[in-house]
């Protein structure tokens, strides 16, 4: 990033340069960094963090304006300290080097912690330092001496001492794949036994941790069963939220795959999951159990969970179909906005067709077309698997439901829509043919909107796309998509397909008018368009005299030469 503004920030101009210094000038957002961090430090992370982005952006040679030289000197005068490095290795997040080296210097402060149960007792009772500088070894410790460090902090339990932030550490170490079931083996009976005060504190670790145990876990299961339970009840409205914000968002998938409720849930299902159930087998008792209080609407927190059961609601549903249609199919409702909101995108996370479940959605995944405004950066995939459930077609709907959703989507989902038509008949592998007459004709006859003012450089790009792939039957979908094909601002790629794909030998009229249409006045074109232009006429010389071949071969040749 710092390489781009020093080598791109001299090139900006107007706008485009305001908006680049508002946006440093503005500074990084306080979530990037710890909550208990301390105040003078955060400050002058914040002012290193501006600090460097201004001056890597005077350094490119720009007149940097007003507010952000300001900013610069202000900055300047209270950290004189700050300067940039000579070798560039303020521009990267990690540097190497060593005695020797002209560059070296080493301003950290590395505090080595002991290896030995009983000395560990002493070390941990220490502050540790929030210096950016600063750094220890507890970690390394963690990792390589795991029953060292654990009995380390289990006799400080007993001494009612918690160093919080160890105990984060610690779990976080043990979290990786080769520690997980090892410090399972021996850290449960301290688990059991931290009070609940202490277990809030550092409940995004333990629940990190659960989660990474829960993937490899062969025995114990009840344990983990009871942790989970456990934190769920930490979480739950009598006990107000450990330290998160209900807040609403955006992104419901990305918040509740690091949310502490939605790794217990990831953990329950990896246990689930693990016995390989079949249709019909219905939820084991206590995975129903756990499942159902998940899936408790009085509980917000629990919502990060149930977005994690909605992205596994194919399977479900085929376990347990009465459950499903009881616990979870209701959240997708949109009488609930915030509810059916996290639950279409867990479920759009990755979705799947399976019939008997949209046969029993179908009112709620309809309806989600009026309710593209909720879905935001979901929008796409919804549109795409709407189009892939009209190509189907799914029992029990009909072609004018399914041309109504889409006509409903506004102009990015139509956009998704085409695209996904392009790349389902370039799936198709040597049944393209087949699958354009029966799947892709249909759609396009009974389902497509019918108004051409929907149509933009990117639809026609997609459905020209749709008519290379149907190959034998490029004649008859190339007619069936004229009047929505527009001059493409980069035909380059079309060329190509056209090229790659021999149609233009194949069908030389067809191609040629295909090319007529899409290429205008472009300022620069690729050679292909020359191998095109030569395969139209070695199979229909009579093409030569027409008006759209001597446009294209001159376009050509003023850019091109005569190739």
């Amino acid at each position: 990033m710092c390489r781009v503004i020093v080598l791109q920030g001299s090139k900006l101009r107007g706008d485009l340069q305001k908006r680049l210094e508002d946006a440093i000038v503005a500074g990084p957002p306080s979530e990037k960094y710890r909550k208990d961090i301390e105040p003078d430090i955060f400050q002058h992370l914040v002012a290193r963090s501006i600090w460097l982005r201004l001056a890597k952006l005077d350094a490119s040679g720009i007149s940097i304006g007003g507010a952000a030289a300001v900013k610069l000197k202000e900055i300047s005068d209270i950290y004189s300290d700050f300067q940039l490095s000579d070798s560039e290795r303020d521009e990267f997040s990690s540097w190497m080097s060593g005695t020797g080296d002209p560059d070296f210097e080493d301003n950290r402060e590395i505090d080595i912690a002991p290896k030995k149960r009983s000395e560990l007792f002493h070390w941990l009772q220490k502050p540790s330092s929030n210096s950016p500088f600063s750094e220890d070894t507890w970690r390394y410790v963690c990792q390589k001496h795991l029953l060292n460090s654990l009995y380390a902090l289990g006799d400080l339990a007993e001494e009612n001492i918690w160093p919080i932030n160890r105990w984060r550490e610690a779990f976080q170490s043990w979290s990786e794949e080769r520690l997980a079931l090892k410090s399972w083996q021996y850290a449960t009976p301290f688990i059991k036994n931290i009070p609940d005060e202490i277990l809030k504190e550092i409940a995004h670790s333990v629940t990190y941790w659960l989660r990474k145990v829960s993937e490899s876990i062969k025995k114990d299961e009840d344990i983990l069963f009871k942790l989970c339970k456990r934190i769920t009840i930490l979480f739950s409205g009598k006990n107000g939220n450990i330290n998160e914000t209900s807040r609403e968002s955006s992104q419901s998938i990305n918040e509740a795959i690091n949310h502490p409720i939605g790794h217990v849930t990831e953990a329950v299902i990896n246990l689930w999951t693990k016995e390989k159930p079949k249709d019909n087998d219905l939820l084991p008792p206590q995975t129903r159990s756990f499942f159902t209080q998940i899936s408790n609407i009085k509980e917000k927190e629990f919502r990060h969970g149930r977005v994690l059961l909605g992205s596994r609601l194919i399977a479900l549903f085929r376990v347990d179909r009465e459950w499903s249609k009881e616990c979870l199919l209701p959240f997708f409702d949109w009488e609930n906005s915030k509810e059916a909101k996290a639950m279409w995108e867990g479920f759009l996370w990755s979705p799947r067709l399976y019939q008997p479940l949209l046969l029993s959605l179908k009112s709620q995944f309809l309806a989600t077309a009026k309710h593209h405004a909720e879905l935001g950066g979901n929008l796409q995939r919804y549109a795409a698997f709407l189009t892939y459930a009209a190509l189907g077609p799914i029992e029990g709907y009909t072609s004018q439901e399914f041309r109504t959703a889409i006509e409903d989507l506004p102009q990015e989902g139509l956009e998704a829509c085409a695209q996904a038509l392009s790349q389902a008949l370039e799936s198709a592998g040597d049944q393209r043919e087949n699958y354009w007459k029966n799947r892709v004709q249909p759609f396009w006859q009974h389902i497509w909107p019918k108004s051409r003012d929907f149509a933009t450089q990117r639809i026609s790009a997609s459905l020209i796309r749709a008519a290379i792939a149907a190959r034998a039957e490029f004649p008859a979908a190339l007619a069936m998509i004229k009047n929505w094909i527009q001059p493409l601002e980069h035909p380059h790629t079309v060329i190509h397909l056209l090229h790659t794909s021999e149609l233009d030998s194949r069908f030389p009229a067809e191609a040629l008018t295909l090319m007529d249409a899409i290429i205008t006045e472009q300022p620069w074109v690729h050679r292909e368009l020359g191998h095109c232009l030569n395969n139209i006429i070695q199979s229909s010389p009579e093409l030569e005299r027409t008006p759209q071949y001597q446009r294209l071969r001159e376009l050509f040749r003023k850019h091109r030469g005569d190739q």
